[in-house]
């Protein structure tokens, strides 16, 4: 059995879910929906060719969330700090070449 604080609370580091794994039940939803979209996807086809432009674009995006992952943003700052010299020259020189290119 799990170890619990004095609330009854799951102690920290004691071995059970870790942080970040999936939701079960979520992950059982998902394949659902999916399955559900997947087996139906005529039926689906033929409704957004009666909707208008918008509301058809509107749907497939709401329909999107549940069958694609969703993407996240990525952080790409970088710390020049940590940069030698050679390599600041290397970016500022191909910075310098593709402002040339896109004048």
């Amino acid at each position: 059995m799990a170890e619990r604080d004095e609330k009854g609370r799951f102690v920290k580091g004691n071995g059970t879910t870790r942080k970040g794994s999936p939701n079960k039940s979520k992950k059982v939803l998902e394949e659902r929906v999916h399955e559900l979209v997947e087996g139906n996807i005529a039926q689906i086809k033929k409704d957004l060719k009666g909707l208008k432009p918008r509301d058809m674009v509107r749907a497939i995006s709401d329909l999107m969330k549940y069958v694609l992952p969703a993407k996240r943003a990525v952080d790409s700052t970088i710390n020049i700090e940590n940069l030698s010299d050679e390599h600041l020259d290397r970016i500022i020189s191909e910075l310098l070449h593709k402002q040339g290119k896109n004048e």
